[in-house]
């Protein structure tokens, strides 16, 4: 990280050998990436593009930095990976609806600590009311959502809220 690179080939990745970390975060990144095979995926402060479809990342990915991009698309948080305890991708161009119950305890998984979603073009109602249990920390500011916000119901563990 903390380079000045601007291409990033993987075509010929190894798809069978798995990463702890990848860390290709602080570069200069530019066009679309298939997200590799690591438990740590750090892509944050580049200038990748494209969609992310998050059904498709390893059960095994534990944390993922998207953020400070240019990824677009929708984002589907009902298919998280099921050890993933760490999302971020905000400031991106995402757009449409999102659905918070990512908790997937009965697949042997855990539910995210941290999910940021700040400063892309979200929008619709968030229900607030069925957040997962283990969720710490949720940043939603900076999007277009709509609706009333239920704080009665929020989970037990729950930190941070950024809704402004």
């Amino acid at each position: 990280s903390h380079n000045h690179f601007t291409l990033f080939n993987l075509s010929d990745w190894n798809s069978n050998q798995q990463l702890s970390v990848l860390d290709l975060s602080n570069n200069n990144f530019i066009g679309t990436i298939d997200i590799p095979l690591a438990q740590r995926v750090l892509l944050h402060n580049n200038n990748f593009s494209g969609t992310v479809d998050v059904s498709k990342l390893s059960n095994y990915v534990t944390h993922l930095d998207l953020s400070n991009n240019n990824f677009s698309g929708t984002l589907q948080l009902t298919h998280l990976p099921v050890h993933l305890l760490y999302f971020n991708a905000s400031h991106n161009h995402f757009s449409g609806s999102i659905n918070l119950r990512t908790c997937r305890v009965s697949k042997g998984g855990s539910c995210p600590a941290v999910i940021s979603v700040s400063n892309n073009n979200l929008n619709g109602t968030v229900d607030l009311a069925h957040l997962p249990q283990g969720l710490q920390v949720l940043q939603l500011n900076n999007n277009n959502f709509s609706g009333t916000v239920d704080l009665q119901h929020l989970p037990t563990n729950l930190m941070i809220i950024q809704i402004h």
